[in-house]
């Protein structure tokens, strides 16, 4: 599977934006890293998008959490919601932000990843 990489200068900010962006919409707030956000840490890098720290990363992947908590009575729907707001607010594409979702769900709340189709 191929994926756009992001150019340097937006690459820097990609995940500090979602984090910003999991803050607001999410209402999220940034914590001490733990061991997920270190294994959430390792999903991001992995799909090439770049992150400051594991905790920003973290942010990111709690407030997926959240947004699925409150929308597992329309599931598709709200997954794809937190795609297409992972893709304007971060700048990443599609497949990173599908599997951003997967990442965080499988990280910080396992019990919905048949809400997510993982």
């Amino acid at each position: 599977m191929k994926h756009r990489r992001l150019s340097t200068r937006s690459a820097a900010t990609a995940i500090g934006a979602a984090a910003l962006a999991a803050h607001a919409v999410f209402g999220v707030a940034p914590a001490q890293a733990s061991v997920q956000d270190d294994q959430f840490f390792t999903i991001v890098k992995d799909l090439g998008i770049p992150t400051n720290s594991a905790e920003e990363a973290g942010t990111v992947g709690r407030g997926v959490c959240d947004a699925v908590e409150k929308g597992k009575i329309e599931p598709a729907r709200t997954v794809r919601g937190i795609i297409s707001q992972l893709m304007n607010k971060a700048g990443i594409d599609k497949h990173q932000a599908a599997h951003l979702v997967w990442g965080a769900v499988k990280v910080y709340c396992p019990q919905y990843s048949a809400l997510v189709g993982r």
